[in-house]
């Protein structure tokens, strides 16, 4: 039986030792000719860690495609003597930099790019610290953020019920501006559908929808 366990998941952690004793438990199971039998596992060891600092993840959470997001600052500290630390970025719309500092310190300088479209974005950022005569694995940060269209509606669906035939249904959907610029009032397409302005402001309109 072989078992593959990826320690730099398994035992990443906040503390600023560089070195420090990890335990893990973990549950085998396996078929038998009876059933499944189960078979606890507690491995020990020994964890060696090149920096400190890193985040688990980093979420820009969401906003519309005009806006310009501030930067995340992430001070790091080498733990053990290193020769060199490069930043890389496995995705295209995430940039990184690195700024030293005192020796044995940097400011991780993590951003959404202007050239993201609208929709989901995903990366991760690698760190890989170099040692003299040492191999030293790099360390992935996850960086996660949603661009939105700058227009947004305050509801996803519109409810106007059920009625008679011939009897004017109605309901009201306000827009506004996510970045608060002005724009032209919304008009909506569909059989038998009409639009109103009921109220307006500098980034926003109301709207009562009427469908007979």
């Amino acid at each position: 039986l072989k078992v593959q366990i990826n320690l730099r998941q398994q035992c990443a952690s906040a503390e600023t030792q560089a070195v420090r004793d990890s335990k893990i438990r973990l549950t085998l199971s396996h078929a038998t000719p009876v059933g499944t039998q189960q078979v606890p596992v507690e491995l020990r060891g020994r964890v060696k860690s090149a920096i400190t600092g890193v985040p688990r993840q980093i979420d820009f959470g969401r906003f519309p495609a005009t806006a310009t997001v501030a930067p995340r600052v992430v001070p790091l500290r080498s733990l053990i003597s290193l020769r060199e630390l490069t930043v890389s970025v496995d995705g295209p719309s995430v940039g990184a930099e690195l700024k030293p500092g005192d020796a044995g310190r940097w400011e991780l300088h993590v951003r959404p790019l202007a050239t993201a479209v609208v929709g989901r974005h995903t990366a991760n950022v690698i760190l890989t610290p170099t040692a003299a005569g040492e191999r030293v694995p790099p360390t992935r940060l996850p960086v996660a953020f949603d661009v939105l269209h700058d227009i947004q509606p305050d509801a996803p669906l519109i409810p106007l019920g059920s009625g008679r035939v011939g009897e004017t249904l109605t309901g009201t959907l306000t827009v506004r501006s996510l970045s608060g610029r002005a724009f032209s009032p919304p008009t909506c397409e569909g059989a038998g559908l009409s639009v109103a302005v009921e109220s307006a402001s500098p980034a926003g309109y109301t709207l009562r929808l009427s469908r007979v």
